[in-house]
């Protein structure tokens, strides 16, 4: 992540500083430094509905997965997003979840200089960023809470 900080050129505007809007493509544009001051509310979280398997003999492997989405309504009245999908699995009698896609959401990261990282980059980027974020036990309080 450090290589879209320039060690040359410091990016010293952050989300509290200046209005963030939504451009016409839809996303709301960040330096990466300012994605780490973002405060995230828990928004919802669900199951998937799987279709029943069809009986066979033997026994069958099972998961049990979910979504969730999170929010960030700015000073400027811009509602930030981002969700992903998730799995439950459970070792040594704890029960875990874990991320299983990319993030969807309406951000886009930029450089020092500026320009979008790209779609790619983004996801990866914000995937590595959610993975640091502790959501797992909100998450898990609110599927137990919920059904």
């Amino acid at each position: 992540m450090s290589r879209y900080i320039s060690s040359s050129r410091q990016v010293d505007t952050t989300t509290a500083q200046r209005m963030l809007t939504v451009s016409n493509d839809g996303y709301i544009r960040f330096f990466l430094p300012e994605i780490r001051s973002v405060s995230l509310t828990h928004l919802i979280s669900g199951m998937d509905q799987d279709a029943p398997l069809e009986m066979s003999d033997g026994a069958r492997p099972t998961s049990i997965t979910g979504y969730t989405e999170w929010i960030s309504l700015h000073a400027s009245n811009v509602g930030i997003t981002i969700g992903w999908d998730w799995q439950m699995s459970a070792s040594s009698g704890l029960t875990e979840l874990r991320r299983v896609s990319g993030p969807r959401s309406n951000i886009m990261l930029q450089s020092c200089d500026g320009k979008d990282v790209g779609y790619e980059q983004t996801t990866e980027l914000l995937a590595a960023y959610i993975d640091n974020f502790k959501w797992q036990a909100i998450v898990l309080s609110h599927i137990v809470a919920s059904y």
